[in-house]
């Protein structure tokens, strides 16, 4: 098999539990194959900023997908490859209904974070850490008036970290009435609104063909609902064995959780040649930590 490319979500599959670090044995295996001359994509719903703790480990990763696919960035040269944004006139209306229903969201437009005082205090997730959330915090943009700040640009993603369960179905029905858009989230509480045919998936196609590589030369792991559309175009896609049941049903085989360092799993089997024994084991149902 000729692998030329690895694509990896961070939270809940290249990070460990704390959302914030990647594994002596992950980086390891990243790195031996970074050697051989694979390129490395993070794809991940995150801003470019908010990539710098992950980059500070991954130095050699070459390929940043952001904000669920809405830009790529060579990380090597800062080169924006590609940006996909909702058009201002349509993001604002996700901006009123949003304030309408109470819920808080950041923007992300140009590789940033921007978000508005008012809400900063009340920026937390019961599932993340309030550590993780705060160094989150610290790479936000404060404004004033969201739609004033970025006047007449069009944005990457409108994401709320966490939403009111009271709130939310009303906001979203509404917000889906609006036509045009793309609504995935990665942990429970947490939604993400990006262009319509905006994902991660079509993101790594365009890479990949910029680069002149297949599908089936391409190796990508993921866990949750925004990298469905990336584990059914990489040849080789990987659930995490604590991915969702949607998130498996997408991917072609699973391999081990993030805390037990799935992504290497994969990678070593792929650079050992036992890469089909793996993937058997895995999608028959048996257990693949090692």
């Amino acid at each position: 098999m000729d692998i030329r490319l690895i694509a990896m979500d961070l939270d809940g599959t290249l990070l460990m539990e704390d959302h914030m670090h990647i594994s002596g044995r992950n980086l390891a295996a990243l790195r031996s194959a970074s050697d051989r001359g694979i390129r490395l994509a993070i794809a991940s719903g995150r801003t470019y900023a908010g990539l710098s703790d992950t980059m500070a480990q991954l130095t050699f990763a070459d390929y940043a997908l952001i904000s669920n696919g809405a830009a790529a960035v060579d990380v090597k040269t800062k080169e924006t490859l590609f940006y996909e944004g909702i058009p201002y006139e349509k993001w604002i209306q996700v901006y009123d209904i949003m304030k309408k229903y109470h819920i808080l969201f950041e923007i992300y437009a140009n590789g940033k974070s921007y978000m508005e005082r008012e809400y900063f205090d009340c920026y937390e997730n019961d599932m993340l850490s309030r550590e993780f959330v705060e160094r989150l915090k610290a790479r936000i943009l404060p404004v004033e008036d969201g739609k004033k700040a970025l006047y007449g640009q069009s944005v990457e993603k409108i994401c709320s970290l966490a939403t009111d369960p009271m709130n939310a179905p009303k906001a979203l029905a509404e917000l889906e009435r609006l036509g045009g858009l793309a609504f995935t989230s990665s942990i429970p509480g947490n939604l993400e609104i990006n262009r319509e045919n905006t994902n991660k998936g079509n993101a790594l196609r365009a890479l990949c063909r910029r680069l002149g590589i297949g599908p089936e030369q391409v190796m990508a792991f993921g866990d949750a609902g925004n990298d469905l559309e990336m584990l059914s175009f990489a040849g080789w896609s990987f659930a995490m064995g604590n991915a969702t049941e949607e998130a498996r049903a997408a991917a072609k085989y699973v391999t081990g959780t993030n805390a037990r360092d799935g992504v290497a799993q994969a990678v070593e089997a792929a650079q050992s040649g036992e890469l089909l024994d793996f993937c058997r084991r895995g999608t028959a149902g048996k257990s693949i930590d090692k």
